[in-house]
């Protein structure tokens, strides 16, 4: 498992969705289970969470706006096509909504600062891949 706290999130990336628990400690999050992640089949293809961007939880299990954010990225789902980089976009924008308060009015900041993340995220993936 490979993370970087980057200003405003951390990014987390896996090589199978139950790192995303082990990671946490944590056997739920945001209505998912560990014991679910284990159990499906995961493939290149498919994966329990192929990428989920959330609050990092609290030992309470309370989430209030402004806590810090994760962004989850499960690399054995990355197949080195055009998909992938749909699929971490659709993760920053909700990254990107959550740190702008969910304000659909700022719409061009949104999809600017998306957009921005996103390319901080495969550029980091990338250079990883490499290694």
């Amino acid at each position: 498992m490979i993370t970087k706290q980057f200003p405003k999130f951390l990014l987390i990336l896996g090589k199978k969705s139950v790192d995303l628990f082990n990671y946490f400690k944590v056997d739920e999050l945001h209505g998912l289970s560990k014991e679910d992640a284990e159990k499906y089949p995961e493939t290149k293809n498919d994966a329990y969470i192929m990428g989920m961007c959330n609050y990092i939880p609290k030992k309470s299990g309370e989430y209030k706006s402004g806590d810090a954010l994760y962004l989850f990225i499960n690399m054995n789902r990355l197949n080195d096509t055009y998909k992938d980089y749909t699929a971490i976009m659709h993760e920053c924008f909700h990254l990107s909504l959550s740190l702008n308060n969910w304000n659909v009015n700022k719409e061009e900041r949104i999809v600017s600062d998306a957009e921005m993340y996103a390319n901080e995220i495969i550029g980091f993936i990338l250079k990883e891949k490499m290694k």
